[in-house]
């Protein structure tokens, strides 16, 4: 269980009137808690809980509301503002707020006192005049365990170093693109919240001085860790791994093999999968949002270490990644967006292949070798799908830059699928030895969710998407010999209605993949030199930044033939033309055949949509015309998702926070 166990009262008595309020619409709650005195009970929570989440973000009304709300506060009963525990003050477009005064701040910390999650996420009013209103000579510690004051610029460091260190009870602090958190005197207060385990700086331009300082105040306390988009390098990753991550030295390992860190007495089962997967933080802000929480069962494991860590956008080199990898104790991993790092002349390069040090170790061997037993997510870049034709030693922090790219692999038997019966014939396809630098399916067992970053949706061959598809096939095969595997397992219940469930978890026990997620690049294919230098410097030739658009114009943009008297490309011949006559048919013919050869592309994600929709019309096919062919060449079951670069990064988490009644309706 997340929190303590419920009385015998409340475990035996039910009442069906706290059962149906939560799907109360929000206009009927004020009416219904006047009812009577058990229902005012009952309804009031529900008014007082969260009152943001009565109304949508974009209706102008609920900043009116909010407003009554916060200047308000002092008229209402000790006993009705015990009731709220989440109070979310939408970022504001203008002066849609009127709370008429500074030290709006202060009432909402202390005429609030079981205020247990604050979220002012780019709030232009919490700024320097409010904070320093707040009392706190006299003053009982806050009892705040969420805090996002995320992308407030109006804070200045003191005025933040001040309140912090009164917020001891936090358990998830945000303090991204808050550019006054980037200061010592900030980072020095995290000392004092001994109960922290998410923390989020993102976006603060942070180097390396300020994050050795950080590993120092933070230790392993932390078990989310956000350092995106800053300026860290490889020197702060070898200091991170000493002092934040998991120390699995001093660990024993249990008959699996596995590391037993002391979470398995302490968590339970589901309990565990959450602590250990990709939504951790999101069941913690929506655990601390939607109700009073005493005490997590995740709080009492002593110094858990980050095994959640995300370091995008970053001037991190593979060798950083290597060894980011050889710990062996991250499940969630986020270095995706490497595009540029720094060398030794620390100059700027793109990074677009498969990355490889000095000594011959690639990402690929690292995940497969050090990370692969408790791996549940990971972000990277789709290079690693591709696997060179031969290594080539370079310095330690310059990768290895490919052209030309093997040919995809046969990874099954064309003619016939393999038979279920025994499992081991799922790996007896007859096809070559998979490379070592090659990313496949098998080296990563327990991941859950794979995204690859910059992946292009356009190409000037099929050798990606080729690739592509063979991983998937190949996640194919992985997932019937794990089905298969499971319908061995003596522990399953024959004949159950559980029994799927149950075969499903075994299943997941062999091969945990569910989902591929593609985040697609806006840079165009290159098709020649002038092309890949303006794709290289993010120019845009159209208007409409239309991949297809751009394509055209990269393709004819050294072709001037159809004007007079202007210069051609350096390959044009010259003829009678240049002395202002209008071109012939034939040379325009000429001309149109040469922009049709250069536009030539594939378009990666057609191919993979037509792929999946032959591969699940053949599988619904087999399906329906033979009950025991249960498994389909090619078809995999798992889910990929094509997802723009340009997006919000709050997306996800604004849901979290402000989840409209309207909705449930």
């Amino acid at each position: 269980m997340e929190a303590a166990p419920p009385t015998y009262e409340l475990a035996t008595l039910r009442d069906p009137v706290a059962v149906v309020a939560p799907y109360i619409p929000s206009n009927c709650l004020s009416s219904s808690a006047l009812v009577s005195r058990s229902w005012h009970e009952v309804f009031s929570a529900q008014l007082w809980g969260n009152p943001s989440s009565h109304s949508d973000v974009e209706d102008d009304r609920l900043y009116d509301a909010l407003s009554t709300f916060v200047r308000n506060l002092r008229n209402v009963r000790i006993a009705t503002r015990k009731r709220t525990h989440t109070l979310h003050l939408p970022h504001d477009e203008g002066n849609r707020y009127s709370f008429h005064s500074t030290e709006w701040l202060d009432d909402v910390l202390h005429l609030l006192p079981n205020l247990q999650s604050l979220v002012v996420r780019g709030l232009s009013y919490f700024d320097h005049a409010s904070l320093m209103q707040v009392r706190l000579v006299d003053q009982p510690p806050f009892n705040l365990r969420l805090l996002d004051i995320s992308n407030c610029a109006n804070i200045t460091p003191g005025a933040l170093a001040r309140l912090l260190p009164r917020c001891l009870s936090l358990f998830y602090l945000d303090l991204s693109y808050t550019l006054a958190a980037r200061e010592w005197v900030v980072l020095d207060t995290l000392k004092h919240l001994i109960g922290l385990q998410v923390l989020k700086l993102r976006g603060l331009n942070l180097d390396n001085f300020h994050v050795f300082m950080h590993t120092h105040v933070l230790g392993r306390r932390i078990r989310s860790l956000d350092l995106s988009e800053n300026n860290i390098t490889d020197q702060y990753l070898r200091w991170l791994i000493d002092k934040c991550l998991p120390d699995l030295t001093n660990h024993s390992s249990n008959a699996q093999g596995r590391h037993a860190d002391g979470s398995d007495s302490i968590l339970g089962p589901n309990m565990l999968a959450i602590s250990q997967g990709v939504h951790f933080e999101t069941y913690i802000r929506r655990i601390f949002t939607s109700g009073f929480v005493a005490r997590l069962a995740m709080e009492d494991r002593p110094d858990p270490g980050a095994t959640h860590l995300y370091l995008s956008d970053n001037y991190i080199t593979p060798v950083g990644i290597c060894e980011l990898l050889e710990s062996g104790a991250l499940h969630v991993v986020d270095v995706g967006g490497q595009s540029h790092y720094t060398d030794r002349h620390s100059t700027r390069r793109h990074v677009s292949s498969v990355w490889q040090t000095k000594s011959g170790k690639t990402v690929v061997t690292a995940l497969r070798d050090d990370a692969s037993e408790n791996l549940k997510h990971l972000r990277v870049h789709y290079g690693v799908l591709i696997a060179p034709e031969q290594s080539i030693g370079v310095d330690d922090l310059v990768p290895v830059i490919k052209s030309n790219f093997a040919a995809p692999y046969d990874l099954i038997n064309r003619k016939s699928g393999p038979c279920l019966g025994d499992p081991d014939d799922l790996l007896d396809t007859g096809a070559p030895p998979l490379p070592d630098d090659c990313l496949q399916p098998a080296m990563l067992p327990h991941l859950r969710t794979l995204v690859l970053t910059e992946f292009p949706a356009m190409s000037s061959d099929r050798t990606l998407i080729d690739r592509l598809i063979d991983y998937i096939s190949n996640c194919a095969i992985q997932a019937a010999h794990a089905h298969a595997q499971a319908k061995l397992d003596w522990t399953s219940p024959p004949g159950r209605a559980g029994q799927t469930g149950t075969l499903r978890h075994s299943a997941e026990r062999v091969f945990a993949l569910e989902r591929i997620v593609l985040e697609l690049s806006k840079d165009v294919p290159a098709g020649n030199h002038s092309e890949a230098r303006s794709s290289a410097q993010g120019a845009k030739l159209s208007m409409t930044e239309d991949a297809d658009s751009e394509v055209l114009w990269s393709a004819a943009a050294g072709d001037f033939s159809f004007f007079d008297g202007e210069s051609r490309a350096a390959d044009d011949e010259p003829n009678d033309n240049s002395l202002g006559l209008s071109p012939s048919r034939d040379e325009s013919q000429a001309t149109y055949a040469r922009v049709q050869s250069q536009v030539q592309v594939v378009d990666n994600i057609a191919v993979l949509s037509a792929f999946r929709k032959d591969r699940r019309l053949v599988h619904q096919q087999n399906a329906a015309s033979d009950d025991h062919h249960a498994y389909t060449e090619g078809y995999w079951p798992g889910v990929v998702q094509i997802v723009r670069s340009a997006f919000s990064v709050h997306a996800g988490e604004a849901a979290d926070y402000h989840s409209s009644r309207s909705r449930y309706a």
